[in-house]
């Protein structure tokens, strides 16, 4: 099974939320994970702003901890860079227009690594809005 993963799942792990037991679950379920290099940043990105937003509570290390975490998290990820391709989709796929930005992009890279794959992807987020536009694009969601 090739799973298409969201940031909300990586940050399910890394933050060990609520949500936490089904990220699990899915991705030792998940034989192939892929997303878009976006993930990646994403990530980094929530884990600096969380710590700069919450430095009293968190002792000194945690932001590295959750780093190193997440880059572990990431090696077992295939990431694709965005291309022109990823532009081009969203140019074809008006229903896109649907979510965010980022989230469009990530869809867009979804639809590219479906079709490269040749292989149906499940797409595992989240985010109701996100897989609300994936299921209208034609993708299994968990």
């Amino acid at each position: 099974m090739i799973v298409y993963l969201d940031s909300s799942v990586v940050l399910s792990l890394l933050f060990e939320e609520s949500t936490v037991s089904n990220s699990i679950e899915i991705w030792k379920k998940s034989e192939i994970r892929v997303s878009s290099i976006l993930l990646e940043a994403e990530c980094k990105i929530t884990i600096k702003r969380t710590y700069a937003h919450n430095k009293k509570k968190l002792d000194k290390f945690w932001k590295e901890k959750k780093l190193s975490e997440l880059d572990r998290l990431i090696e077992e990820i295939n990431l694709k860079n965005i291309d022109s391709t990823t532009i081009e989709n969203i140019d074809k796929e008006d229903i896109l227009s649907g979510c965010r930005t980022l989230d469009a992009l990530h869809l867009s890279t979804a639809i590219e690594l479906q079709k490269e794959l040749g292989e149906n992807l499940f797409i595992f987020s989240y985010d109701k809005d996100f897989n609300k536009v994936a299921k209208q694009l034609g993708f299994k969601t968990y």
